[in-house]
């Protein structure tokens, strides 16, 4: 671009070890006239990428960004440099070197708006190394897999809390909190990653004569007792021969589903009947694109990226249903909300 290239050579000045100062439209002062120009240059080079949001970092990489985000209309999410207190513990982290600070800086970024599956276009200061967009390009790889979620906020909490000697208890005890649950995490994923490492779910014992009705009450129960939800039960005496552990995890995974999606102040309902466990959330319901799909094996809707889990959970529900001679189904109640069950032979 003719125009940038004018204004670095005219007020431009070279400070040595690789740092360019132009502190006159970008790195201090912004010339919008200018940053529109290279956001439509941008759009136009980057235009066959169809980005689903494009990405940056503070502070300098923001307004080149926002200008080309303007002409493809995508959002900007720019990695935040000190995390907030409004952010969460569940973050993606790296560090790049600052030539300008002459120190390593943090970047941070937000799982709920770096997503896997998305298309993510870097834009970050053009007038940079590139270490910084390197950062960046890490975060995105970190995204890119939902299994990689918990051990890249459990290694972030544990490296801030290496750093940050003089933190308030209760910060502390709020990080150490996320630790905790991020170990929990990866131990249910781990539990989930073997159920469904071979084609035939492991049996822990062998099949007997069960009533269902037991297995979907018990599982009810201690649901409540973690989550201190309320849960309507309907249940009618259902035996069946089948592996009551892999049952109980069937009907807990659908509780641990509506759960995540439905408001706290609204019930979820389950019922069993004709030999099908039904489970019933109040939340927004499955996108119809989607209902084909949510109980593929790692396949998470966009509604449920900001959510923790695996994707695996519902893939189970299904694994366990098919060994059993059964089906599952998912489909959205006419007054709102999502209706997931399995049917048993």
């Amino acid at each position: 671009m003719q125009a940038l290239k004018d204004r670095i050579l005219s007020e431009g000045k070279n400070l040595g070890s690789n740092i360019l100062k132009v502190d006159g439209f970008i790195n201090h002062q912004v010339d919008p006239a200018l940053m529109d120009a290279c956001g439509k240059a941008f759009a136009d080079l980057f235009a066959e990428t169809k980005p689903d949001r494009i990405l940056t970092a503070e502070i300098s990489g923001i307004a080149p960004a926002i200008m080309t985000a303007i002409y493809m209309k995508v959002p900007v999410v720019y990695a935040r440099k000190t995390k907030p207190v409004t952010m969460t513990a569940d973050v993606y982290l790296t560090t790049a070197p600052s030539h300008t600070k002459g120190h390593q800086v943090e970047l941070i970024v937000s799982p709920e708006y770096l997503r896997h599956g998305e298309r993510i276009l870097i834009i970050d200061d053009f007038l940079a190394s590139g270490a910084t967009i390197k950062g960046l390009v890490r975060l995105v790889q970190a995204a890119g897999h939902e299994l990689r979620t918990p051990l890249t906020s459990l290694r972030a909490n544990i490296e801030f809390l290496q750093r940050a000697h003089d933190l308030p208890p209760d910060e502390r005890d709020a990080l150490l909190a996320g630790v905790r649950s991020e170990i929990e995490e990866l131990g249910d994923l781990f539990d989930e990653v073997m159920l469904l490492a071979t084609d035939d779910v492991t049996r822990a014992e062998p099949d007997t004569e069960i009533d269902l009705a037991v297995i979907v009450t018990e599982a009810v129960d201690r649901f409540r007792r973690r989550s201190e939800r309320e849960v309507d039960l309907v249940v009618e005496p259902t035996i069946v021969i089948g592996n009551p552990t892999l049952l109980d995890r069937a009907v807990t995974n659908l509780l641990g589903n509506a759960h995540k999606f439905s408001p706290p102040n609204e019930p979820i309902e389950v019922s069993l009947s004709a030999r099908r466990v039904t489970v019933r959330d109040h939340g927004p319901g499955i996108a119809p694109a989607d209902l084909d799909r949510v109980f593929d094996r790692f396949y998470r809707a966009d509604d449920a990226r900001s959510q923790p889990g695996s994707g695996l959970g519902l893939a189970i529900v299904r694994q366990i249903a098919e060994q059993h001679g059964g089906t599952v189904n998912a489909e959205n109640a006419h007054d709102g909300g999502a209706i997931v069950s399995f049917q048993l032979a």
